[in-house]
């Protein structure tokens, strides 16, 4: 984005000759006359500039004092005569002195141009932690050792197995044990990988954590001698998870029994958490504002006929062609 400020002077000289001034002074004659010329040029210079400004969309105001800060979209141009004050000298001091180059105004413009924009620099950006979800209601169990025994109504019972999380696939070892109700007596069967994984949901999104000592039931009846059958189902109310069916062959059975146990489902190590990416640093660019100035000074003069403070259709098409070109590099 660019802004634009222009400032300067208006100054209006007059040549040393003055022809017939009657009883006004000389000096004042000219002073005045340099004045005019000045607020003629002053007139057409905000004129100008207002409508080539216009065109780009920027309305200008005009200042009639120097300001000591810039105030960017504005312009500062002062007129002012000063007489022959400055001619007399270019005349060396000759008052019949009447050059075409004496009769003039001079206009002197400061032009600044503020750039402003953004230009990207190299950094390092910290990328945070990033964990995967792992909080489901989908599950799985897979029992892989159940036993029991019960004597006069009283029960035990334990089992070995897995519990996997299906949004993530990770598996955890852990096992049941507990006591209830139950009759018989049957050693440990050992599941041979006949069995697979019975799916289940919990009534909300939980993680390994939650299972780790949670309430759980063990109902089981089975017999077998070396190998053996077991319906067995596996309950974690607290979850909703009722009546998972884990039952299924297995080896080295002996014996009977019948029971339902409440007790805890407790993992044998640490549960896995969540996948995580560790926060880290990667290249990157970021984007930083700056601002700069370009300035140039334009320097030009108006030349007037001689005891005249109206500028010429020539003059005034000069003045014209430069306004529009300093507004063109806007």
């Amino acid at each position: 984005m660019s802004t634009v400020f222009i400032e300067g002077t208006i100054i209006g000289h007059a040549s040393p000759k003055w022809s017939n001034p009657g009883s006004k002074n000389r000096l004042e004659l000219n002073r005045q006359l340099s004045t005019e010329r000045a607020n003629e040029v002053e007139i057409f210079v905000q004129d100008i500039f207002q409508r080539e400004l216009s065109k780009i969309g920027v309305n200008a105001e005009f200042a009639l004092m120097c300001s000591n800060e810039a105030n960017f979209n504005s312009i500062v141009l002062p007129a002012m005569g000063v007489g022959d004050s400055v001619t007399i000298e270019e005349a060396g001091g000759d008052k019949n002195a009447n050059e075409p180059a004496m009769r003039r105004v001079d206009i002197t413009l400061n032009v600044t141009h503020q750039m402003e924009g953004e230009a990207g620099s190299s950094v390092l950006i910290e990328i945070p932690e990033e964990c995967e979800e792992n909080a489901t209601d989908k599950w799985a169990v897979r029992l892989n050792m159940t036993g029991g025994a019960g004597h006069l109504g009283v029960g035990a019972a334990f089992a070995v197995g897995e519990i996997k999380n299906r949004l993530t696939g990770q598996k955890a070892s852990g096992g049941f044990v507990g006591g209830g109700i139950g009759v018989g007596l049957q050693a440990p069967g050992a599941d041979p990988g006949w069995s697979d994984w019975t799916n289940f949901r919990t009534d909300q999104k939980i993680t390994f954590d939650h299972f780790d000592g949670t309430l759980a039931r063990l109902t089981t009846a089975g017999a077998g001698f070396l190998i053996g059958y077991s319906f067995a189902y596996l309950s974690f109310p607290m979850y909703g998870a009722n009546s998972i069916s884990v039952g299924g062959f297995n080896l080295g059975s002996v014996g009977a029994d019948a029971s339902s146990n409440v007790g805890k489902w407790e993992f044998s190590s640490t549960p896995p958490g969540a996948n995580c990416i560790p926060a880290h640093m990667i290249p990157g660019e970021e984007m930083i504002p700056y601002t700069y100035h370009v300035q140039e000074e334009i320097t030009h003069s108006v030349f007037f006929e001689t005891g005249s403070s109206r500028i010429s259709d020539t003059e005034l098409s000069i003045l014209d062609s430069l306004i529009r070109s300093i507004v063109d590099a806007v």
